[in-house]
């Protein structure tokens, strides 16, 4: 079974972190299928060892996806509404997943 943890990071917001990829597509799935979230930017490699992927946007909630070695593969909330939205669907659908 593979590592996934939620963080409250310095500003407050949580981030969910795994070092599943099977886990990150079906999160993404979720948020894009089921929740009505699109993804806005693209993908950015970097010089260094992380990746930002395009973010999940919906009305006034944005969500920050990427990757890097200290994390693995995350979802971070980017504003306070985001932070709320975040906490219950890791709720929902990593610590007891119904589906």
């Amino acid at each position: 079974m593979s590592a996934t943890k939620q963080l409250v990071l310095a500003n407050g917001f949580i981030a969910i972190c795994m070092d599943s990829l099977w886990l990150r597509f079906k999160l993404s799935v979720l948020l894009t299928f089921k929740y009505g979230f699109y993804r806005e930017g693209q993908w950015l490699p970097t010089e260094t060892d992380d990746q930002i992927y395009a973010h999940f946007v919906r009305e006034n909630l944005r969500i920050l996806a990427g990757w890097d070695r200290r994390l693995g593969h995350y979802l971070l909330a980017d504003n306070q509404q985001s932070n709320v939205f975040l906490r219950s669907f890791y709720q929902e659908h990593v610590m007891w997943p119904s589906h």
